[in-house]
């Protein structure tokens, strides 16, 4: 039975892989250092590999160092300390910076640079309640208790309320205007129905148990 294959590698040399035989729709490649890698025919013939990804470590040297310069192109330092980050962050405000071709958390990725893998549950949090801060000095590693004790502590935690949620359906406005009915006497039955909400709801916030922050 004929063969479907357009390209027939084995035998030939890619930089430092030599191909040794088709398996699977992939190539099996020996590198010269002695690594074997299985790589895609469109790849080889695309000259996309030159090696396991061995001369790659080797300019890891090169790399890093225009890696620096960008980073400090992009940082800057504040008079508390802080070493302000002025490329792209997410909504909460952290940093994201792109890695040999991939994306990382700032203060992640400052850390494992400088000391190496972050064991997996650990966060690395900030002492100077600054998201935005890459500042080594200023990172630790923790849990997400940790974390969470330490915003309680600096009271940067905030439990929303109202319309915040985004477990609600209503608005302050509605809640306000569901608490004049009940003033005047309109069951719970029918603001149900209204408002598209349990009976449930609507009894606790006749009772003041929830909305308590909207008066009439």
């Amino acid at each position: 039975m004929p063969s479907k294959r357009k390209y027939f590698l084995e035998g030939k040399i890619f930089g430092q892989l030599h191909v040794i035989e088709f398996c699977n729709g992939k190539y099996k490649c020996k590198c010269k250092c002695g690594k074997e890698k299985y790589i895609l025919i469109c790849d080889l013939t695309r000259r996309k590999y030159k090696s396991c990804g061995c001369e790659r470590r080797i300019d890891d040297k090169f790399y890093n160092k225009r890696f620096l310069q960008r980073f400090k192109a992009k940082t800057e330092r504040l008079a508390n300390g802080c070493l302000k980050w002025n490329g792209f962050v997410n909504q909460c405000g952290y940093p994201r910076i792109s890695y040999k071709g991939k994306a990382y958390l700032g203060n992640r990725l400052i850390w494992e640079l400088n000391f190496g893998k972050i064991p997996e549950g650990k966060l690395i949090c900030h002492t100077c309640d600054n998201p935005n801060c890459l500042e080594l000095k200023h990172l630790y590693i923790g849990t997400p208790k940790d974390n969470m004790q330490d915003c309680i502590l600096r009271k940067r935690h905030k439990t929303p309320i109202g319309s915040e949620s985004t477990n609600t359906k209503l608005t302050e406005y509605e809640v306000n205007q569901i608490k004049i009915a009940f003033s005047k006497g309109v069951t719970i039955r029918y603001i149900s129905k209204k408002y598209n909400i349990g009976k449930s709801t609507a009894f606790r916030i006749k009772n003041g148990v929830t909305w308590k922050h909207v008066n009439i």
